[in-house]
């Protein structure tokens, strides 16, 4: 049986969020309304509107239209197209990542604190999860030292959330390389 904790920030957010003078808890752009959206092509939606009308309302592309997948592969080098795989959002990349990757008995280390998905759901799937934790003495970093200390023969996945939610910390090319080494 699969057993997955209730996500702290979410239920968090379902009791608080509509009524919080001061939302700081997310990791999101402001929103824009539909006008503002509309507004976006300088024309009062007048182009979304033409380009929406001659669209059909069926499911799409199963696996991402191949223009979004096209124009997500040329912000990547050496990246082809038909190895982009569009999904609901980062949440629902880490889900199939974690799902298709992790198995029971597998170790996972998981920076912490961190997105609580990034450790709760190979607990749910199974696996042993270490945390490696950041330091607010070292700007929210994880000590690299740590890491090499929790890795084991069967450690199978290191998560990292960069930038780390919910510090906003973004660790730099040269440490994440040491994180690979």
């Amino acid at each position: 049986m699969v057993e997955i904790v209730p996500f702290g920030v979410e239920a968090w957010l379902n009791k608080r969020e509509k009524s919080a003078k001061y939302d700081i808890s997310q990791s999101t752009i402001a929103s824009l309304t539909m006008h503002e959206v509309l507004n976006l092509d300088g024309n009062n939606g007048q182009e979304f509107y033409s380009m929406l009308d001659q669209q059909k309302m069926n499911y799409g592309w199963i696996e991402g239209s191949p223009e979004f997948k096209q124009e997500v592969a040329k912000l990547y080098q050496h990246v082809e197209p038909e190895n982009v795989l569009q999904t609901n959002g980062a949440t629902g990349a880490n889900i199939l990542a974690l799902y298709s990757l992790i198995q029971p008995g597998d170790h996972v280390i998981a920076e912490y604190p961190s997105y609580q998905q990034l450790y709760d759901i190979p607990k749910s799937l199974g696996a042993k999860v270490d945390f490696w934790h950041i330091h607010e003495e070292a700007n929210w970093y994880p000590d690299i030292n740590e890491l090499k200390k929790l890795i084991r023969p069967d450690t199978k996945m290191i998560c990292l959330n960069n930038a780390n939610n919910p510090t906003g910390t973004i660790l730099d090319k040269q440490f994440l390389e040491q994180v690979v080494e």
